[in-house]
C-alpha cells in the first residue's frame, strides 16, 4: 500500500501517543492503587530490606466497586424512537430489539468494562465491529467489542464532542508473536525485519519475546460533495453530485440527463465522510477496509475532564474516580503501618529484673517483642569500693504502651478525606455505623454519593448513546438480507422473526413485516432497574397489596406467579385467578372456536339459500341455461356442501393458528358464495318475474 499513507498513519500515531502520554502515566499510577500496591517501588524495597512492615489497607476498592456494581445491577441500553422518513413505533421497536440483541451478546459486558476503566484510570471504551454469524455463513452481524486494556485505545486528542464523536482518527493496538504474524500476513512485503527497521520503529517491535505490534488505524476521509434538491418545490428529491451518472449536464437552475431536465430547488456544499480501517505495523499498511458508517466505531468513556493552561497551550486532563484520593490512601497506609510498628515495639515482657550475666540472657531480649516473657533480666555487674556486690532495686513493671487511640483518630480523619475526594458518602466505612442512623438519613447519604459521581455515569450514557447512533446507522448495511433473526424484548424474552421478507402471518396469526431499511430515528439511553429488579419490586408491591382485604382476592394469582414457584406455583395461581379475569384470559382459542362456529352456521344458511334458489328454478321449469351450465352449478353446490360438512369436523379445534387460517378460508368462501348468489339473482330474477307475469292470466281464468 501507499508509503505516503503509512507515513501519515505513523505520524498520527506518534502525535496521539505523545498527547495522551501524561494521562496514560497517571492512569498507570491509578492502577497501582486499584491493585492494592500504592507503595513506591523504591520505598517498598528499602522497607523490606530493613525488615520493616509495608502494609496496604484498601479504602478505594469498596467505593469504586460500589459505583461499578451499581451499573451492573441497573443495566443501560439503547432505545430508538421514530423521527421521520417512514419510521413508526413498530419499526423503532424492531430496531431497538435488534440493538438489544446485539447488547445481550457481550455488549453490556463491554459497557461495564469501559466504565470500570474510566473509574479506575480515567478512560475506557469499546468498539463496534462486524463478524460472520458462523464460519460457513454469508450473513454478518454487528457486535460490541470489549477493550479490557484501555492502554490499547488511542484516540484523536483534538476531539471535543461527547464520546469523541468528532474524532478524525483512532488506533487499537495489540501485539502478536512474530511467527504468528508471518503465517497470518503472508502477503506482507516485509516479514523479516532488519535491525535498522526495528531501530527506526522501536515501539512496534519487541526483541525480548520476538513479538510485533499491530494496530487498527481508523481514519475519516472527507470528500467534498454538492447536494441538490430537485423536482417539486414542495417535495424535492435529494441528489448528491458524486452519485450523478456520466452524461449529465448542469445548467442554470436545472440538471439535465438524457434529455430530461429537473429544476434545482436548492443546493449547498458539504462533505461526505468516508471511514477507512488500515491494519498496519511499524513498516507498512497490511490491509485496507471501508466502513459503511460515517463515524469511527471506537467509543471512549471519559472520567472527569478539564483543560489546564500549559506552556504550549491548553492541556486536557482526564481524571479517574480515585485520582484525588491517592494521597489519602497512601497516608492511610503509612498511618496503619506506623500503628503496626508501634504495637510491635511494645515489649511483651511485663517486668524487668537485674542479673550479672548479660550474654546468657541476650536471647530473651531478642524475643521480647514476640514472646510474652514474664520479665527481662539486666546487667548487674557493678561492685562497691571494696569489691562487694551492690544491692540492686526490685524488679520494675514495664509501663510502655502503643498510642493506638492517637493513630485511630488520625486515620479516621484520613478516611473521611478519601471519601470526600471520591464524592462518596455511603461506602463500607460509613455503612458500618448505619445502625445508628435512620433510613431517611441513609437514603440522603446514598443520594449525595450518586450526585457526587454523576459526571461518570453521565459520560457512560453519552458513550452508549453514541454507540446507538453507530448501530442504528449500520443496521441497514449489515442486516440487509432476508434471514431469520432472534429479537430480544425489554422484558428479556426472545422471539424469532424473519426480516426483509415482506408481509407474512406470524405464529400468533398476525400479519407483520420486518424491514430494516425504513426510517430515521432518535437515539436515547434507557436506564433503570433490570427486569429482575423490576420483578423484585413488583413482588414487594404485590406482597404489600396482599395485606389489604380489598386487593388480595384480585391479585393473589399474580403474587404467586411472581414467586417463581414452578409448575406447582402455576397451578396454585390458576386456582386463585378471579373468575372475571379467568373468563378474559382463559382460552382465546375457545373464543375463536365460538366465532368459527357462528361463521359455519352463517355459511350453512347461505348454502340453504342457494339450494332454495336452485329448487325454485327447477320447480318453475325456467330453462334459461343449458344443461351443462346447470350441471356445473350443481357441482359447485355439491362442493360447497362438502366444504360445509368438513367445517363441522373442526368444531373442536384448539390451535389458534389453525382457527385463524380456517377463519380466513371461510371468509374467502363467503365472499365467493355471495358473489355467485348476487350473479344468479341478477341473471335469473328478470326471467322469473316475466314468467310469473305470463302465467298470471291463465291462473286468473282458471279461477274464474
Amino acid at each position: 500500500m501507499s508509503d505516503a499513507t503509512h507515513k501519515e498513519n505513523l505520524d498520527l500515531y506518534k502525535y496521539a501517543t505523545d498527547a495522551w502520554e501524561e494521562n496514560a502515566k497517571q492512569g498507570d499510577e491509578d492502577m497501582r492503587y486499584v491493585s492494592g500496591d500504592p507503595w513506591d517501588p523504591e520505598d517498598r524495597k528499602a522497607r523490606e530490606e530493613a525488615k520493616r512492615p509495608c502494609l496496604c489497607f484498601d479504602e478505594l476498592g469498596p467505593i469504586v466497586n460500589q459505583r461499578i456494581n451499581d451499573v451492573r445491577q441497573n443495566k443501560r441500553g439503547v432505545k430508538l424512537s421514530p423521527k421521520g422518513n417512514g419510521a413508526s413505533d413498530k419499526t423503532a421497536e424492531l430496531r431497538s430489539d435488534i440493538i438489544r440483541t446485539i447488547e445481550s451478546k457481550g455488549g453490556t459486558y463491554a459497557y461495564t468494562i469501559g466504565y470500570e476503566n474510566a473509574l479506575q484510570r480515567g478512560m475506557g471504551g469499546w468498539a463496534v465491529s462486524k463478524r460472520y454469524i458462523a464460519w460457513d455463513s454469508r450473513d454478518q452481524e454487528l457486535y460490541i467489542r470489549c477493550i479490557p486494556n484501555a492502554r490499547a485505545m488511542i484516540i484523536d486528542p483534538d476531539a471535543k464532542e461527547a464520546a469523541a464523536a468528532d474524532m478524525r482518527y483512532a488506533f487499537l493496538v495489540d501485539t502478536m508473536p512474530l511467527e504468528a504474524f508471518k503465517k497470518k500476513f503472508k502477503g506482507a512485503s516485509t516479514t523479516d525485519f532488519s535491525p535498522e527497521m526495528t531501530a527506526n520503529a522501536s515501539q512496534w517491535f519487541s526483541g525480548k519475546n520476538g513479538s510485533i505490534q499491530l494496530a487498527e488505524c481508523w481514519r475519516t476521509e472527507p470528500k467534498p460533495v454538492t447536494i441538490y434538491w430537485v423536482g417539486d418545490r414542495d417535495d424535492p428529491k435529494k441528489i448528491y453530485s458524486d452519485d450523478l451518472p456520466e452524461g449529465y449536464e448542469l445548467s442554470n437552475g436545472g440538471i439535465t440527463l438524457q434529455g430530461q431536465t429537473l429544476p434545482i430547488v436548492a443546493d449547498r456544499k458539504s462533505e461526505r465522510i468516508n471511514v477507512v480501517q488500515y491494519i498496519m505495523n511499524g513498516v507498512e499498511n497490511l490491509e485496507k477496509t471501508d466502513w459503511e458508517g460515517r463515524w469511527i466505531p471506537i467509543i471512549p468513556v471519559f472520567g472527569k475532564q478539564y483543560w489546564l493552561q500549559d506552556a504550549g497551550g491548553s492541556k486536557r486532563v482526564v481524571e479517574s474516580l480515585i485520582r484525588k484520593a491517592r494521597d489519602g490512601q497512601l497516608l492511610h497506609n503509612y498511618i496503619k503501618t506506623a500503628e503496626h510498628e508501634s504495637i510491635g515495639r511494645v515489649l511483651k515482657a511485663t517486668h524487668m529484673a537485674w542479673d550479672v550475666t548479660v550474654e546468657k540472657y541476650q536471647k530473651e531480649w531478642a524475643l521480647a517483642n514476640k514472646v510474652p516473657l514474664p520479665f527481662l533480666r539486666l546487667d548487674a555487674t557493678k561492685t562497691g569500693p571494696n569489691g562487694q556486690m551492690l544491692e540492686m532495686p526490685r524488679p520494675m513493671a514495664n509501663m510502655e504502651m502503643a498510642n493506638i487511640q492517637g493513630y485511630e483518630i488520625a486515620d479516621e480523619g484520613i478516611k473521611r478525606s478519601i471519601q470526600n475526594a471520591m464524592g462518596s458518602y455511603s461506602s463500607s466505612t460509613v455503612k458500618a455505623d448505619a445502625a445508628g442512623k435512620s433510613g431517611k438519613a441513609q437514603l440522603v447519604q446514598e443520594a449525595q454519593a450518586d450526585q457526587g459521581n454523576f459526571h461518570f455515569t453521565d459520560s457512560l450514557d453519552q458513550s452508549i448513546e453514541h454507540t446507538g447512533r453507530i448501530l442504528d446507522e449500520m443496521i441497514p448495511h449489515v442486516y440487509d438480507t432476508q434471514r431469520e433473526l432472534l429479537l430480544r424484548h425489554p422484558d428479556d424474552t426472545a422471539e424469532s422473526v424473519t426480516i426483509n421478507s415482506g408481509a407474512y402471518v406470524n405464529k400468533k396469526g398476525e400479519t407483520v413485516e420486518y424491514r430494516t431499511d425504513v426510517g430515521d430515528y432518535d437515539v436515547t439511553v434507557s436506564t433503570g432497574p433490570s427486569f429482575q429488579s423490576q420483578r423484585e419490586m413488583a413482588e414487594k408491591t404485590a406482597d404489600l397489596l396482599l395485606e389489604s382485604q380489598i386487593f388480595a382476592p384480585r391479585i393473589a394469582d399474580l403474587a404467586i406467579k411472581l414467586k417463581n414457584l414452578g409448575p406447582m406455583g402455576d397451578a396454585i395461581a390458576e386456582r386463585l385467578t378471579p373468575p372475571e379475569f379467568a373468563d378474559k384470559e382463559e382460552n382465546g382459542a375457545q373464543q375463536a372456536q365460538q366465532k368459527l362456529q357462528k361463521l359455519t352456521q352463517a355459511f350453512q344458511v347461505m348454502t340453504q339459500q342457494l339450494e332454495q334458489m336452485t329448487a325454485e328454478r327447477d320447480g318453475k321449469k325456467l330453462e334459461l341455461e343449458s344443461r351443462e351450465k346447470i350441471a356445473a352449478m350443481q357441482a359447485d353446490v355439491d362442493k360447497l356442501r362438502i366444504q360445509a360438512d368438513l367445517l363441522k369436523t373442526h368444531e373442536q379445534l384448539t390451535s389458534k393458528e389453525t382457527i385463524a387460517a380456517t377463519e380466513n378460508d371461510i371468509k374467502a368462501q363467503f365472499a365467493e358464495l355471495q358473489a355467485r348468489i348476487d350473479m344468479m339473482s341478477a341473471e335469473h330474477g328478470a326471467e322469473i318475474q316475466q314468467r310469473q307475469a305470463q302465467m298470471m292470466p291463465e291462473q286468473t281464468g282458471q279461477q274464474v
